[in-house]
């Protein structure tokens, strides 16, 4: 299993790891040639490499729902970022179910979030 290299060097092989040595500029370059998705497959994170293979490349909240996939601050979009807590907030109240909390980013909890949604998806 190869590790994430990040600020300073610094190797990743964990979440815990990563949130520690947040880099944006080199997460989303990993998320691009596609080794983000391969490192969180190979450490079985699941949830989380479902959820960035659901993000796609030209979404202008790219770095905003990385961010809030690997649940690390970024500057990009505090808005998107605060309302993606604030929808794992509220379904954590509905059920226990991590799936369902952690793809937070991707459900519309309601007409509202459903519009936001459909507006920033990509053009087929």
């Amino acid at each position: 299993m190869f590790k994430l290299k990040l600020k300073g060097g610094a190797e990743v092989s964990t979440l815990k790891e990563l949130r520690e040595s947040f880099n944006l500029e080199a997460v989303v370059g990993y998320f691009k040639s596609g080794d983000l998705l391969t490192w969180l497959e190979d450490r079985f994170y699941e949830n989380e490499a479902d959820a960035i293979s659901e993000i796609d490349n030209t979404n202008r909240n790219l770095t905003a729902k990385i961010c809030a996939v690997l649940n690390v601050e970024c500057d990009d979009n505090l808005e998107f970022i605060q309302r993606v807590r604030e929808k794992k907030s509220i379904l954590s109240d509905k059920t226990d179910d991590e799936t369902i909390i952690d793809n937070a980013v991707s459900t519309a909890l309601n007409q509202e979030d459903a519009t936001s949604m459909i507006r920033e998806a990509p053009e087929s």
